[in-house]
């Protein structure tokens, strides 16, 4: 014969609040990326315009015509403005590859696309890659960079620091081409070869 006993009403409290706690856990969990507070308002053009599309999460995954992975987008939050076709990125990362393997990665707390493969970056802008001469790890810190996805480079005409393990360069201006790992400062340079605890 089976017995079944009531459970007392501290085993049942007891069980009751493992249940909300799980709860709530999974609530958190699957909420705070959502939830991410992008570095500009969701309406930056208040008074004039909203925004036609929200994307939460947004990935994009480029190849090109011979089906060789180019680059990928992705950013917490992706805002689209119809009245001048804008979209607004919020800590965009772009990884672009040669022969289908990662070869630089930039990233920004901002960006915009206005048209065409153009994509406008602002707010600590981070470029890391490698080097062409001796393959090694090099990283690029400036305030704005024009990055154009198709021909994979880069331009700046704000202040420039590059660092490498040689040690750093620092001037105004920049292009850089991503597929030949080449990088050049185009003003105001200044050079220093003292070996530094935060190179890459």
């Amino acid at each position: 014969m089976l017995l079944r006993r009531p459970l007392s009403r501290r085993r049942t409290y007891t069980a009751f609040l493992g249940l909300v706690l799980i709860a709530v856990i999974f609530i958190i969990s699957d909420t705070r990326f959502v939830r991410t507070t992008p570095p500009f308002l969701s309406s930056p053009y208040a008074g004039e315009q909203t925004p036609d599309t929200e994307i939460k999460r947004f990935s994009n995954t480029v190849f090109d015509q011979n089906g060789q992975l180019k680059y990928t987008l992705n950013s917490p939050h992706l805002f689209h403005y119809p009245l001048n076709d804008e979209t607004l990125l919020s800590a965009p990362e772009i990884k672009l590859y040669e022969n289908n393997n990662s070869q630089w990665k930039v990233m920004a707390k901002r960006g915009s696309i206005a048209s065409g493969d153009e994509i406008t970056l602002s707010g600590d802008v981070n470029i890391t890659g490698n080097t062409s001469t001796d393959n090694e790890p090099v990283m690029v810190k400036t305030k704005a960079l024009m990055l154009y996805t198709n021909d994979k480079r880069a331009e700046s005409k704000e202040r420039v620091i590059i660092y490498s393990k040689q040690g750093q360069l620092s001037g105004t201006g920049l292009k850089a081409d991503m597929i030949s790992s080449t990088m050049s400062l185009l003003s105001q340079v200044e050079g220093s070869h003292t070996q530094r605890n935060d190179q890459p």
